[in-house]
């Protein structure tokens, strides 16, 4: 440190030591560039800022949206959200297309409107309850 500077007791203490080292520590920060003060500050369009972006963190969906992409009667809804709170996150969704699956063919096999909506719900119930009970 030069012998010539002495801290006078005002600004801070950082400054001080600042002045004896020369200016080294003398950069400044504007947003995220960090510039040398001796040094004139170039134009905005010279310097982009460094952006930093955060990973963005998906959000996993809910039993609810799952069940409502997928084929099922209206009135297994609540019955579909309540077994499938019984699995693990990761499964939920392959369990679901499954059970549509299950759903859509029994559905189609049938020859009457009404046999063709009650055995599909049955089919696709016992297959999901044996699923899950396994």
């Amino acid at each position: 440190m030069r012998s010539s500077a002495k801290w006078d007791g005002y600004g801070s203490y950082e400054a001080y030591i600042n002045r004896g080292l020369d200016g080294l520590f003398s950069a400044k920060q504007q947003g995220n560039v960090v510039t040398d003060a001796s040094q004139p500050m170039a134009s905005s369009e010279d310097k982009q800022p460094v952006q930093q972006s955060k990973p963005k963190r998906i959000k996993p969906k809910d039993v609810h949206d799952i069940v409502a992409s997928y084929a099922h009667h209206e009135g297994d809804k609540q019955w579909l959200v309540d077994m499938l709170l019984r699995l693990p996150l990761a499964k939920r969704e392959p369990v679901m297309l499954r059970y549509s699956q299950v759903y859509n063919s029994a559905q189609s096999a049938g020859a009457e409107v009404n046999s063709q909506t009650g055995q599909a719900r049955r089919d696709a119930n016992t297959w999901l309850r044996d699923y899950i009970e396994q």
